[in-house]
């Protein structure tokens, strides 16, 4: 069943969510890899810290959008959100998923991400994670902020992260 949940997250059935005064968003959409499903990384360490990339976000709309703000919901025990920056997808066309501080060729921007009618942005936002204990839970949902047409929108949309720390995760037998 948690296979299922987390495969629908991924595909963004979160759908729309208004709140804080902003109107209810379906803008946008969110994939990984050209598809769906969760990103996993099993070798963290605690102490350190790592950036996740929030899923690229695709514009369905007819108009363009100004994503403003993007931000993980329900960060699990075990995780500390250090900041979010948005960052410009590598000249090769490549978006690094996570990535630790000193990478090359990955280059924050300012100024939020604009994101074309009917297309894909050419930025990316990610949260600067830190690992402060065991984590037991997964990331499974982001909540964006946006701007339409003159309006505020807030949208939910899934962002499946299965981040543990080194040796708390059983190896596979088989």
């Amino acid at each position: 069943m948690r296979s299922v949940l987390a495969g629908c997250l991924a595909v963004g059935l979160w759908g729309t969510y208004a709140t804080e005064g902003r109107h209810a968003g379906s803008a946008l959409d969110a994939e990984y890899f050209g598809g769906s499903g969760t990103l996993g990384y099993h070798q963290a360490e605690i102490g350190r810290s790592y950036w996740y990339a929030i899923p690229l976000s695709s514009n369905r709309s007819d108009e363009e959008v100004h994503i403003t703000k993007a931000e993980i919901l329900d960060v699990p025990a075990g995780i500390e959100v250090v900041e979010y920056r948005a960052f410009e997808i590598e000249e090769n066309g490549a978006k690094p998923m996570f990535f630790m501080d000193g990478e090359s060729g990955i280059r924050a921007v300012a100024g939020g991400v604009t994101v074309p009618a009917g297309d894909w942005s050419r930025r990316f936002y990610a949260a600067r994670l830190q690992v402060t204990g065991k984590i037991r839970d997964d990331v499974v949902r982001c909540r964006y902020e946006y701007e339409k047409g003159g309006r505020t929108y807030t949208q939910l949309l899934g962002c499946n992260l299965d981040l543990k720390v080194r040796g708390t995760v059983p190896a596979r037998k088989g």
